[in-house]
């Protein structure tokens, strides 16, 4: 039977081990890197990019007992007065496939997405994060930072304003 029956999911970074169950035939492994953390600028930081995705299908042949599996952290966005946020980190599953960073948003450019997805039967590259836009010089009122990238899973978060945090 070819179906595929059950789900393992691994969201806390950091690194896990998986094992292989006795009986199985093949697995889909679905890996996404940490999207890049957003910068501050006076003119509006830039979003951070998107991590990218690789999907893959493995049979149990190839696979050893045990896997180590690494979950990306995302990037921590700039909380000073103007600097850049920090790079995601990759997601592997063992030697099989890699979800690429994504890149951090810098003071006055896009943050984008690395292009080491590898591996996969398919692999998707991350979106950039968009530029922000205002008026520095004071006017805060009119200045938005830019949005994350859009990833395999949806979109960015959501820019921040003079007031207001911006979305993961």
């Amino acid at each position: 039977n070819g179906e595929f029956r059950g789900w393992e999911v691994y969201a806390t970074a950091g690194t896990h081990t998986w094992t292989k169950p006795a009986g199985l035939k093949r697995i889909k492994v679905i890996v996404t890197g940490g999207g890049g953390g957003g910068s501050v600028h006076s003119s509006g930081g830039a979003g951070g990019g998107a991590g990218g995705t690789s999907m893959k299908v493995i049979e149990a042949a190839s696979l050893g007992a045990t896997e180590t599996v690494t979950v990306g952290a995302g990037g921590d966005g700039y909380s000073g007065s103007s600097g850049d946020g920090d790079d995601g980190e990759a997601t592997t599953f063992g030697s099989h496939c890699k979800g690429d960073l994504g890149r951090n948003g810098h003071e006055t450019m896009v943050g984008d997405s690395g292009n080491l997805t590898s591996g996969g039967d398919i692999n998707f590259r991350g979106g950039a994060g968009t530029y922000g836009i205002g008026e520095g010089a004071g006017d805060y009122t009119t200045v938005y930072g830019g949005c994350g990238g859009s990833s395999f899973w949806g979109g960015g978060g959501r820019g921040a304003t003079h007031n207001d945090a911006g979305g993961n």
